[in-house]
This record gives structure tokens, sequence and C-alpha cells, in this order.
């Protein structure tokens, strides 16, 4: 049975998985997760994942907990770009080593890759 805390979290259009990620609420995180929630939801206008959250947030615990949990570190949001686009563009040098280290890519990478 799920606990109750995690209930309203699975309904909202935003995702309570995400507001949980920009929050840096890993214990929230871990319970979603537990729960079934999906790790690769995407949510929002900017139809992002809860890993891009954490990594625009600086949510360190949070991303590592995440890459762990095997999330794809390469979706694109809804205008491409990566969560390491997004890492660079905050120019957070842990972030990016940390996705890095886990096969991450930028979009142009990914593309370029495609292309080949």
């Amino acid at each position: 049975m799920m606990p109750l805390v995690c209930a309203p979290f699975l309904t909202s259009d935003e995702g309570g998985l995400h507001r949980a990620a920009e929050r840096g609420e890993l214990e929230l995180v871990k319970k979603l997760i537990a729960a079934g929630v999906d790790k690769n939801v995407t949510a929002g206008r900017w139809r992002d994942t809860p890993l891009h959250r954490a990594a625009i947030y600086h949510h360190k615990e949070v991303v590592i907990f995440l890459i762990n949990s095997e999330v794809d570190v390469n979706i694109m949001d809804a205008y491409g770009s990566t969560v390491l686009d997004d890492a660079i563009g905050w120019d957070d040098k842990v972030i990016i080593e940390l996705l890095r280290s886990r096969g991450a890519k930028t979009r142009e990478e990914l593309e370029s890759a495609k292309a080949q």
C-alpha cells in the first residue's frame, strides 16, 4: 500500500517528483520512486524530467540518487535541452562531471552521433 504522504504527489500536472527534485527533497524523491512513480516522467510547460529539475536547482544528492536509479540521462525537454545542456548553462561543474561520468551528452553531441 502506498504511503499516504505520497498520494497527493502522484496526481498533479506538474508532478510531485518534479517538485521534490526541484526542492532537493531527497527523502521524498526516494519515497516517490519506491512507490512506483516513473522517474523519467516529463511534466510542465518545459516537458522536463525530475533529473532536469534537480540539476537546474543544483541538488547534487538528488542528481546522484536519480542517476544511480538508472534514469535516462540523455532525455530532452520540449526545447531539445538535455540535462547536461542545462548543467552547462548553469555552469555547475560538479553536476556536469556527475552526468558525464554516466554517459550524458549534450543535444549537439546526440545529434552528431545520430547523423553518423
